[in-house]
């Protein structure tokens, strides 16, 4: 029975293989995809470059151009240690959030589809409060006045969970949370339910069509899942400045003091660096998860 299952899913996933699209961003764009990238992202990346390679005294630019502000940035400033935690933050967040919300969404398609609507209107819902207003919510509950403050308050008076990372990470998980969610309901939803009934028919059990079935025609939607959280984090200071406080410094939070001592060629280069480190971990566990497209393809 087993192998018998295995090749029919071998067949399954051999049509879904014509049919999908496993690669992220190999399509050809037209004339205003093209004009659209160019506007509002290749013009800002190339003045952000510049400023990168500028110096800056007195708020003016210094003549020439020099890679200095990368050499300080990256041996002589704190900036390493910060994207160091930035990235942990991020991939913990990341991981946690999609692995939450994948178990949420195969544990609500054993309830009516009215229940299921039901979750993702909940999640639709939570966006009309803003990230502001969450973060400084979850301050209060995690504070010695909030619940959880009080529940894990030490002896002393202070809490294990604000102005610490596992603080920092346990609040992102509720505001991103219903984010993973919509974006695993929709992949979900799309998973037709032939290939769940042809698995069923050939004995398979309930578990074994989620881990066999389901979940790897789901892979591109838990890939998007994986990767908004981790962009949204990276470049998140609300709550790593109202639950981490002083004790979490991340790289978002260096590159805006970097602005504000009006250093914009460090800013800059801070920028830059960000830029590259997380197009490689999203070009890297895209690929990685997708798979390249082959002939077949």
């Amino acid at each position: 029975m087993d192998q018998l299952l295995e090749s029919s899913g071998a067949r399954m996933f051999g049509l879904i293989k014509k049919k999908s699209n496993p690669g992220l961003g190999r399509e050809r764009f037209g004339l205003f995809h093209m004009l659209w990238l160019l506007v509002f992202f290749g013009i800002p990346l190339l003045l952000l470059i510049f400023n990168s390679l500028k110096k800056y005294e007195y708020g003016q630019f210094k003549p020439g151009l020099t890679i200095d502000n990368y050499k300080n940035l990256l041996f002589d400033s704190p900036f390493p240690g910060a994207l160091y935690i930035t990235l942990i933050l991020a991939l913990t967040v990341s991981l946690l959030s999609t692995l939450i919300a994948l178990g949420t969404i195969i544990s609500a398609w054993l309830l009516s589809k009215k229940v299921r609507n039901a979750i993702l209107l909940g999640c639709t819902l939570v966006f009309f409060a803003g990230v502001t207003q969450r973060a400084f919510a979850l301050e209060f509950v995690f504070s010695d006045r909030g619940l959880l403050g009080l529940l894990l308050q030490h002896p002393d008076g202070s809490t294990s969970l604000l102005y610490s990372n596992a603080g920092v990470v346990l609040a992102y998980l509720p505001i991103l949370l219903p984010l993973c969610i919509a974006v695993l309901y929709v992949a979900r939803k799309e998973v037709s339910t032939i290939f769940e009934d042809a698995a069923v028919d050939l004995g398979a059990e309930w578990q074994s069509v989620q881990i066999r079935v389901v979940i790897p025609l789901m892979k591109p939607g838990i890939i998007v899942s994986l990767i908004l959280p981790f962009i949204l984090v990276v470049g998140d200071v609300v709550v790593v400045d109202l639950i981490g406080g002083a004790q979490v410094f991340t790289s978002a939070m260096q590159i805006i003091d970097y602005t504000k001592i009006d250093d914009w060629g460090t800013g800059g280069a801070a920028s830059v660096i960000l830029l590259l480190v997380i197009g490689l971990i999203i070009w890297a566990g895209s690929t990685i998860g997708l798979g390249k497209r082959t002939g077949e393809q």
